[in-house]
């Protein structure tokens, strides 16, 4: 939430001075909600891979990938750019409410007591030892990405060498995926 705040904050100084494209200024405040869902997402694959509850994760991911799909497409019709990123936050917030609703039936059915809030003498040690290292780790890798890909962007030409080096990371992807899966599965 505090990142995805900041990113929509900050977004006349990263549009024009980080990314010097000031009509990336809208765009990175749309995408902010995208940012708060996906790192949601994150938390809640977590969840549900630790309940192995992979039917029901497969189900949400077939219905919302479906959605994305229609939402970015319509978006991207309907208002360009910044509508495609509006239809990929439509498309993290169906796939958030969906994976919640999994999440409540599968601890319903297995009789798990969801509880919120923070419990200090309970959740501290847990947060300070696992969560805190975790999501530091996970800031600043794509922290130095973002970095990394912003000053990439700033050299001449350098939105057309990003779309070279999204193409080559999208057939790495694609190089990688079945051992992503294999792993992913065998790990769970």
């Amino acid at each position: 939430g505090l990142g995805a705040g900041a990113v929509a904050l900050a977004s006349p100084w990263l549009s024009a001075d980080v990314l010097r494209e000031p009509g990336l200024r809208s765009g990175l405040r749309i995408g902010a909600v995208f940012l708060f869902f996906f790192a949601l997402n994150g938390y809640q694959l977590g969840v549900l891979w630790g309940l192995e509850a992979f039917s029901g994760l497969a189900r949400a991911g077939a219905a919302s990938g479906l959605a994305a799909i229609v939402a970015v497409s319509a978006g991207a019709w309907l208002g360009g750019r910044d509508g495609a990123i509006a239809g990929l936050c439509v498309g993290s917030v169906i796939r958030w409410a969906l994976h919640s609703f999994v999440i409540r039936e599968e601890t319903r059915r297995r009789a798990i007591p969801v509880r919120f809030g923070f419990r200090a003498d309970e959740d501290g040690p847990l947060l300070s030892r696992f969560a805190l290292p975790a999501a530091l780790s996970g800031w600043f890798a794509w922290s130095m990405l973002w970095i990394s890909t912003s000053v990439l962007v700033r050299q001449p030409g350098g939105f057309r060498e990003m779309g070279v080096y999204s193409a080559a990371n999208s057939i790495r992807f694609l190089v990688l995926f079945l051992p992503s899966v294999v792993n992913n599965v065998g790990f769970s």
